[in-house]
C-alpha cells in the first residue's frame, strides 16, 4: 500500500461531530530511511518532523494546561505508521513503572496512548497504549462498546531518560482498517497519564 500523503486531525473522538471546526491538524512525514525502535527519537526524520504539543487536562480537572509537556510526531512509509512521543517530566525518578501483563486495565505506571479513527465517523476507533516500561494494551472501539480482547500485531519500545520518558511505536497497516484512497485523512488523538498525579491529558 502506497500513500501520497497522510493528514491527521487530532480531536477527542467523542467530540468529533460537535467540534469538527475546532480540530488541530498535523501532517505525517513520508520516510525512506529505516526507523530503529529503541525508545530514542534520534533519526533525522524524527528531528525534522512537525510536532504536536500543548496538551490539556481531562482529569481531574478538564481544560487546564497539562502539568508536564508532551510532544508527539508522526512518520509513515509503505508498510506502517510510526509515532514518536516524548513525555517530559520534572522528576523522572518518580515516573511509575509497574510491569504487568499485556492489556492490563489499570497498571500503576505512566501511560501514553493514541486513538485512531481512519473513517472519521466518530464511532469506530483503534487504541494503542504503552506504559513507561513498554507494556502494550490495544483496544478496538465501536458504537456498541470497546473490545480490550482485540489484539493486533504492532511494535513499541520505551525509554526513561533524564528528561522524562519516550515511546517509539510502529503500527503496520495490516493492524488497522482504513479507506482505500491515496490521500488519508484520519481523526486521531494523543493521550498521557501521569500516574502519581492521577492526571490524564490529551492534545
Amino acid at each position: 500500500m502506497k500513500f501520497l500523503f497522510l493528514y491527521f486531525t487530532f480531536l477527542p473522538l467523542f467530540l468529533l461531530a460537535q467540534e469538527k471546526e475546532k480540530s488541530k491538524q498535523l501532517h505525517a512525514v513520508r520516510i525512506n530511511e529505516p526507523i530503529i525502535l529503541d525508545g530514542e527519537l534520534n533519526e533525522t526524520a524524527w528531528l525534522k518532523a512537525p510536532t504536536a504539543s500543548g496538551f490539556y487536562t481531562y482529569d481531574p480537572v478538564n481544560g487546564n494546561p497539562a502539568a508536564e509537556k508532551t510532544e508527539v510526531k508522526f512518520l509513515f512509509d509503505d508498510d506502517a505508521i510510526y509515532i514518536g512521543a516524548m513525555m517530559y517530566d520534572s522528576d523522572p525518578s518518580k515516573i511509575l513503572k509497574e510491569f504487568t501483563k499485556r492489556d492490563a486495565t489499570n497498571p500503576n505506571a505512566d501511560l501514553f496512548w493514541l486513538t485512531i479513527n481512519p473513517n472519521e465517523d466518530g464511532q469506530n476507533y483503534f487504541q494503542f497504549q504503552v506504559s513507561s516500561v513498554n507494556v502494550q494494551t490495544d483496544i478496538k472501539g465501536s458504537s456498541t462498546g470497546s473490545d480490550i480482547g482485540w489484539n493486533a500485531v504492532w511494535f513499541s519500545e520505551t525509554k526513561i531518560t533524564e528528561k522524562g520518558w519516550c515511546a517509539e511505536i510502529k503500527i503496520p497497516y495490516s493492524a488497522i482498517r482504513f479507506p482505500n484512497k491515496k490521500e488519508q485523512n484520519w481523526d486521531v488523538n494523543f493521550w498521557r497519564l501521569i500516574r502519581r498525579h492521577r492526571e490524564s491529558s490529551s492534545w
